[in-house]
């Protein structure tokens, strides 16, 4: 899939991998999420897409999908998957992960756990 050539991991407060991928066109975020779970060892997946929406999913109840979501423009959800927008160029994966990345840290500030 031509997606996973976008894939960046990222580890997060020495506790967490975070998998940042450009969603596919062809394929469910959910979906495509969990196949990335399924090949990889991340504990949350952040798929972006060139029109600036973000989805954001996780595998285990150490983090908080909404809590991440919250930290980013129109971002809400549920624990184990929420939604969001980022301000960054939507042409620049650099500055996207970036900004994905400081939400999920400010996501940790509040509680380390979502139990």
């Amino acid at each position: 899939m031509e997606a996973f050539q976008t894939i960046q991991f990222k580890q997060i407060d020495s506790r967490f991998k975070a998998a940042f991928i450009q969603s596919s066109p062809y394929i469910q975020n959910s979906l495509f999420a969990h196949e990335v779970f399924e090949k990889t060892d991340s504990d949350v997946v952040i798929l972006y897409s060139s029109d600036n929406r973000v989805s954001i999913r996780r595998n285990n109840n150490l983090i908080s999908c909404r809590r991440i979501a919250q930290n980013l423009p129109e971002g809400g959800g549920h624990e184990f998957a929420a939604g969001a927008r980022f301000k960054s160029n939507p042409l620049d994966r650099n500055e996207i992960i970036g900004e994905l990345e400081e939400a999920i840290l400010k996501s940790l500030g509040d509680t380390k756990t979502c139990l």
